[in-house]
């Protein structure tokens, strides 16, 4: 019955979604004097608000978005999303899948720069 709905979802997500980067980010050099340096993968994310019913102001801000993300990006919450000139940090994530197969990552993002 779930055959195949792994690739239905990216194949939405590539359809209505657009290139974004996924920034994370590694410690090289010394560990007495390590560096952090970014690495980027382009992904595809459905990004969209939040309706104004779900925003508390608090926990999800209104100017908080969703992005629907495949789940072969492997999101963490220190996974930073680029999309154009806005960086978001993720708030939250969410999976959606059945038993240990991961479809979809549901994440809530915050522009870094506002929040």
């Amino acid at each position: 019955m779930l055959e195949g709905v792994a690739t239905r979802i990216t194949a939405m997500i590539n359809d209505l979604g657009r290139d974004v980067i996924a920034r994370t980010y590694v410690n090289t050099g010394p560990s007495y004097d390590p560096t952090r340096t970014p690495v980027d993968l382009t992904i595809k994310a459905a990004i969209t608000r939040f309706m104004a019913k779900e925003t508390d102001g608090t926990i999800i801000q209104s100017n908080d978005m969703r992005a629907h993300i495949s789940a072969g990006s492997g999101l963490t919450k220190q996974t930073k999303i680029i999309d154009g000139s806005v960086e978001y940090e993720i708030r939250d994530i969410r999976t959606v899948g059945a038993g240990s197969e991961i479809f979809l990552y549901i994440a809530q993002l915050r522009d870094t720069a506002n929040g």
